[in-house]
């Protein structure tokens, strides 16, 4: 019987330690709440970012190639590109793109024209004979859209995460490969509409 009241004594006096972790653990949940959450809207957003970079550097990257295609070999040799050629083709595809379910205003400064090294993999600015953009899509503190809000992380202290990507496309020529192997390339499914398949 004694041990009986001692036990019981003893559970008794643990009610107080029951509340203390059960608000730990609420925390801890708390915790891996915001973990999956924001770090997944944050790593979407990213994605979101990296596909609207890829996009407006392949547009102005394009518009550089429009602009080549239309000279002769001898202008090309002393071309200096006008920045407002190229540029507004960057924003005008940030502004139709979607990230974090804000449209992209990508800044003039984060388009950046220049000559690409495939073997450093670097891009040098330059206007004189470009072959490369590079643009950068944020949001960001700095940007006109601001960083992206977090949900559960509020609660820890952080409100806001600047996120961004960027890529860069370039003018490149046809690499070569031994007899036998192939090339990957891209066919518009616009050329199968209306085609013959055999």
């Amino acid at each position: 019987m004694k041990k009986s009241v001692q036990l019981l004594k003893s559970l008794v006096n643990q009610h107080g330690s029951i509340v203390i972790f059960i608000a730990l653990a609420l925390i801890m949940l708390l915790g891996f709440a915001a973990l999956a959450v924001d770090i997944g809207h944050i790593t979407v957003t990213k994605n979101e970012l990296q596909n609207i970079s890829d996009a407006a550097s392949l547009a102005a990257t394009r518009k550089l190639g429009d602009i080549y295609q239309n000279m002769t070999y001898e202008q090309q040799q002393s071309y200096v590109c006008n920045p407002a050629d190229i540029i507004p083709v960057a924003i005008d595809v940030g502004l139709k793109n979607v990230a974090g379910n804000k449209n992209i205003t990508i800044d003039p400064n984060d388009v950046i024209i220049g000559d690409w090294n495939a073997q450093t993999k670097t891009l040098t600015p330059t206007l004189e004979q470009p072959d490369a953009v590079r643009v950068i899509a944020r949001r960001s503190s700095s940007s006109a859209e601001g960083p992206i809000s977090n949900f559960f992380a509020k609660v820890l202290g952080k409100d806001t995460t600047n996120v961004g990507a960027d890529a860069i496309a370039a003018l490149t020529a046809q690499s070569t490969v031994e007899p036998g192997n192939i090339i990957p390339i891209g066919i518009s499914e616009e050329w199968f509409r209306n085609k013959e398949v055999f």
